[in-house]
């Protein structure tokens, strides 16, 4: 059975955009790392990825909630629990082995 990540892509406040995941270059070919990253952690992962709300109390339940780490200043580290912040530096070079060492330290 796989675990579950939720990858918290961008921010909003009752749905009006606040924060994307990284820098504007790597967010030109999102579809492509979301789904070549699917393919790099399966089968012991299953990502989900979101946009969360900050002003929602719901979290989608998940084994480990990730986030890039230029997103983090939105988010309220409190309340979303197992937070793995990838840097930004492996997110830009699609480096998919970092990201999963960084699920394998976690936990």
């Amino acid at each position: 059975m796989s675990k579950k990540a939720v990858w918290i892509w961008s921010t909003n406040a009752n749905q009006g955009t606040r924060g994307f995941s990284t820098t504007f270059g790597f967010i030109v070919r999102p579809y492509k790392f979301q789904r070549e990253l699917r393919e790099a952690l399966a089968p012991e992962w299953e990502v989900e990825f979101i946009s969360a709300d900050v002003l929602d109390d719901d979290i989608p339940a998940a084994d480990v909630t990730m986030c890039g780490f230029s997103i983090v200043a939105y988010l309220d580290k409190e309340r979303y629990h197992n937070l793995v912040v990838i840097p930004e530096l492996d997110l830009m070079q699609y480096n998919y082995a970092a990201i999963k060492e960084r699920l394998a330290e976690f936990l």
